[in-house]
């Protein structure tokens, strides 16, 4: 899931405890929507093999063949080429039938970048974050034009035409918004071309890619390349300087290679053995991950460059699969003095680098200055061993936690394995700092603070790294400036030659001669906000004193653009957003205030899970790494009110002052003035192994009535009266995977059931869980189920465990079940939507060699029997991820991957999109405006929020909400019974209650 940010609130309690493959031919041309014509309905897509054999002569008999066994062996429901046929599904559903009240147009929600250092709110108030945006993967540069561009994770490209000082969307063309890799050659225009990867970096709750697309009018038409896969990750491109047409793109299906600037890209066909150019082979999904390349420019040195150096660095390495294979067998450094396909050798673990069985993440970064010697390039790696052997502390079911806090003190406390130089682009490498080293608190590190607690310097790096020696800084040929992101920014603290020399072999391992310091502190105060005092600390800032901020945490990127006149600028990208701060005299340090209040201006691409907006308009969002976000109903100015990761948020509709905010691992707090302040009121202490991203709802009845959980579903009925202590009640235990309900001890190989998605509706409660739900992560197989009080032998009663039973579920697919919603008509009705895999959406089921044969079907399913049986309504709803859904009238509106739907009816059949102005990004979830069934809030993930107005003639009556039955009606609806249920179907109802498991007491 997305990086742990360590929120002030969950370091306190820490501290206190102690391919589809694209096929080869033209490339296609997207164009901007402003220019777009009527799309034409899509067309079927050709048949893809593995790409090499695309070259050969086959049969159509043995393409087929071959087609079918990839899909068989590559991740069950899912098709490599699946957001692709998503896309072109949701362009012909547009040129297609009407859908009432789809005519409409989406607006932005929230105005400017999220303020996270406002006084009236106390819980982010000397944070040392000022302006922030969301989250950025890399960057890329023209020196022609003086273009900047940004790639942000799931949120498009955006170009700034002032070095970072403003940006405006240029992708906006793209198929879909999650990008990562990007650059820029003067090759193949007038302007050059500027490239760029799709698919998400971070191994995060990522989407898989469309392969590379590339621009000569600056993102007017935006056009297909060949030859990369679609399925894949994307990582980085790198232009060879010596030869501008010439560039390499690092993906999830290993290193590619154009002669065309970006045209046309061919597999460069690493060494792996068996997996050797296929990952769609056998227990080869994760074997050629290319998380960064570099290309050796000329000098005065004698190097005529053109040599490339690229990392297949998959975070957990040889680890065994499900079929007890390495998932990444060939981890480590490869080389190529040409680039040439067929020509790169892997460097031996004699080379001095990290060993090949040990090898996660690496990224690098090569001598550029034109006084530099090229041949030197850098590199940080993360060890896959630590993060594979009980050395990850953000893993409890690998760790352990024997604090119960999510932090392990016995681990080893980060993922890093250290900081290296080659002096011979990559032959042979020495040691600039060990991780050992990195831990030291005399570095500034606020992390390294936190080492007896199970945290230092490095602990995510299987997250988030990059690494860049300063162009301008150059001692004797040899670059004398670095710096690089881990959670903080750190650079060399003095300048000397960065050539390795000095290091040394110690009882405790090798040592390098560099020390390292912070530029960029995960917080501005150190100590102080990682502790108990943090509100002290809040109270002691100094308005307005740039010494007391620092950037955003997490970095992912980072470029040094050299000065028209002397100096260089900085510009850093990481969890929240962009920040930057320049060198004019060539010779000054940069320093932590030198980022100032960070660069946002015109962004909008904040990361919500959840959205929630009462009667007055007042909006709070749960985002990805920047907490609980208000938006005010006036001015439309965006808040950061409570920090860390906040997963999903609900407010109370009448009182907006009443909001409730959800760190991962069901950690709730509660406000009651608007976010001044919050009060922790959860998880309640029966609570075990909440997921990342619990779910958290209120009943759309009764603001006081509230569920989330974990392997226990926990409910409340006195809303702000609830406490850490008083107010839960544990109404259900979800049991083991073996014996869902029916308790049992959670084993390694038997792992807990916890909730994912909940829906309430008066005392009626749906509840879809897994166990385990990341077998990527984890290394647990996933089992998926449902548990309700609605149907069972005893009528639902909020607070109690009455009704409490595990539905049967039949025909409901083994996979990640992402929401549900209850049929405001009939609580015996709910819609279920499902995930294209489980926790990772680069990596489907099958993925790690597990049968994924139950996984098959559609993504949203209609149960009129309280959850026994499902009929698939996906109808011709784009085939992917659906994250939502809800009934507003006699009409199912479904979010998904890819956009928000509208069917005619709640049977599925035929949708359309949902309006217009939307970014084709993933809408994580939805709600209608209290009080106002005319308005849809949606939380788009990496555009932020945004609102649609239902057009003229399809709008709704005010107050009601839609489609529920009176409120004299209420106590039919809640038995459980349904409303106007037929004779027999009572009977059906009976006779499976007489049946069915009893429910087991929480």
């Amino acid at each position: 899931m997305p990086s742990v940010s360590l929120s002030r609130a969950a370091l306190a309690v820490a501290a206190a405890a102690a391919t589809s493959l694209a096929l080869v031919g033209t490339p296609t041309t997207t164009a901007a929507p402003a220019a777009a014509a009527r799309p034409a309905p899509a067309q079927p897509a050709a048949l893809s093999c593995t790409d090499v054999s695309c070259l050969n002569p086959m049969t159509d008999e043995a393409k087929l063949a071959q087609f079918a066994g990839v899909q068989a062996t590559r991740a069950g429901a899912d098709s490599a080429a699946a957001m692709r046929t998503a896309i072109e599904a949701k362009t012909a559903l547009a040129a297609g039938p009407a859908v009432p009240g789809t005519t409409g147009t989406w607006t932005p929600l929230g105005v400017g970048p999220l303020i996270s250092d406002d006084p009236t709110y106390t819980a982010t108030y000397g944070s040392g974050f000022a302006d922030i945006a969301g989250r950025i993967s890399d960057f890329a540069y023209s020196p022609t034009t003086k273009q900047l561009w940004a790639t942000a994770a799931q949120g498009g490209v955006w170009e700034s035409n002032d070095t970072g000082g403003s940006w405006h969307s240029v992708g906006e063309g793209l198929p879909f918004q999650s990008v990562s890799g990007i650059a820029w050659t003067p090759a193949g225009g007038a302007r050059g071309t500027l490239m760029v990867l799709t698919g998400d970096h971070a191994f995060s709750n990522d989407y898989a890619g469309l392969g590379a697309y590339w621009t000569t009018d600056n993102g007017a038409h935006w056009n297909r390349a060949g030859g990369i896969p679609d399925g894949a990750l994307g990582f980085k491109i790198a232009v060879d300087p010596t030869k501008p047409a010439v560039a390499y793109a690092a993906t999830g299906f290993g290193l590619y290679r154009t002669a065309d600037a970006g045209r046309s890209w061919t597999n460069v066909r690493l060494p792996t053995g068996s997996c050797t150019g296929n990952s769609q082979a056998k227990d080869c999904f994760f074997a050629n991950i290319a998380t960064d390349v570099e290309v050796q420019g000329a000098d005065t040195f004698g190097h005529k460059g053109g040599a490339v150096v690229t990392a297949l660095g998959w975070r957990a390495g040889r680890y065994p699969n499900f079929n007890g294979k390495p998932q990444a067998p060939a981890n480590g450094v490869y080389r190529s003095d040409t680039g040439a396909v067929g020509s790169f050798t892997q460097i031996p673990d004699t080379s001095g680098i990290t060993a090949s069985k040990d090898f996660g993440r690496a990224e690098f970064g090569a001598a550029r200055g034109p006084d530099q010697n090229s041949a030197y390039v850098y590199a940080m790696v993360q060890n896959s061993t630590y993060f594979t052997s009980g050395q990850d502390p953000l893993s409890n079911t690998i760790n352990g936690d024997p604090l119960g806090v999510g932090i392990n003190p016995l681990a080893k406390t980060s993922d890093l394995d250290g900081i290296y130089v080659s002096p011979d682009f990559g032959k042979t490498w020495r040691m600039l700092s060990s991780a050992e080293q990195m831990k030291n608190p005399a570095n500034g590190s606020s992390l390294n603070q936190l080492r007896p607690l199970g945290i230092s310097a490095g602990y995510q790096v299987t997250y988030n790294q990059w690494i860049k020696p300063d162009p301008t800084r150059t001692i004797n040929g040899v670059p004398s400036r670095m710096v690089f992101g881990m959670e903080e920014i750190w650079t060399n603290q003095i300048p000397m030659p960065l050539d390795g020399s000095g290091e040394t072999n110690t009882p405790a391992g090798r040592q390098g001669a560099v020390t390292f310091q912070t530029i960029g502190a995960y917080n501005q105060a150190g100590a102080c906000l990682l502790v108990a005092a943090a509100e002290a600390c809040s109270a002691g800032r100094v308005p307005d004193n740039p010494l007391q901020t620092t950037t955003h945490p997490d970095q992912h990127a980072g470029i040094f653009i050299p000065n028209e006149g002397t100096g260089v600028t900085l510009v850093v990208g990481n969890d929240g957003g962009v920040y930057r701060q320049s060198d004019d005299t060539g010779a000054s340090p940069f320093t932590q205030q030198g980022f100032g209040r960070g660069s946002q201006t015109g962004f909008h691409t904040l990361l919500p899970y959840g959205i929630a907006m009462a009667k007055d308009g007042t909006t709070y969002m749960g985002l990805q790494d920047n907490g609980e976000a208000k938006i005010d109903k006036t001015t439309g100015k965006q808040y950061m009110v409570y920090g860390g990761d906040g997963v999903f948020t609900v407010v109370d509709p009448n009182n907006s002052d009443i909001v409730y905010e959800e760190y991962p691992g069901a950690r709730v707090s509660l406000s009651t003035d608007g976010g001044k302040s919050f009060v922790a009121i959860g998880p309640p202490s029966f609570v075990t192994d909440p997921d990342f991203v619990t779910p958290l709802v209120m009943d759309p009845r009764n603001a006081k009535h509230i569920l989330t959980g974990g392997r226990q579903i926990a409910e409340t009925t006195v809303g702000p009266d609830t406490t850490t202590s008083s107010g839960w009640k544990n109404v259900y235990d979800l049991g083991v995977r073996s014996s869902p309900g029916d308790g049992g001890k959670a084993t390694a190989d038997d792992p807990a059931n916890h909730v994912v998605s909940l829906a309430v509706d008066g005392p009626n409660v749906y509840a879809g869980f897994c166990g385990s739900c990341d077998p990527v992560k984890l290394h647990q197989k996933f089992a998926n189920g449902l548990a309700t009080n609605v149907g069972g032998d005893e009528k639902p009663e909020s607070g109690t465990d009455s009704g409490w039973h595990i539905a049967t579920a039949k025909g409901l697919p083994q996979r990640f079940i992402t929401s549900l919603a209850i049929d405001p008509k009939n609580p015996r009705t709910v819609y279920a939507t499902l995930g294209a895999s489980a926790a990772r959406y680069f990596a489907p089921l099958g993925s790690l060699g597990e049968d994924a044969s139950k996984a098959a079907g559609g993504y949203v399913y209609k149960s009129t029997d309280a959850g026994e049986t499902f009929t698939n309504i996906t109808g011709d709803l784009p085939k992917v991820q659906a994250t939502w859904s809800l009934v507003r009238g006699g009409q199912l509106i479904v979010s998904n991957a890819v956009g928000i739907f509208a069917s005619a009816g709640t049977s599925g059949g035929h949708y359309a999109p949902l309006g217009t102005g939307l970014p084709t990004a993933a809408v994580f979830s939805m709600h209608l405006k209290p009080g106002d069934p005319n308005t849809l809030v949606a939380a788009s993930f990496g555009r932020g929020g945004y609102t649609y107005r239902f057009p003229a003639g399809s709008q709704l009556p005010m107050g009601e909400p839609p489609g529920r039955p009176p409120s004299s009606g209420g106590n039919l609806a809640a038995t459980g019974l349904g409303v106007g249920l037929p004779l027999a179907g009572l009977l059906a109802l009976l006779t499976v209650a007489a049946i069915r498991r009893r429910r087991t007491a929480g």
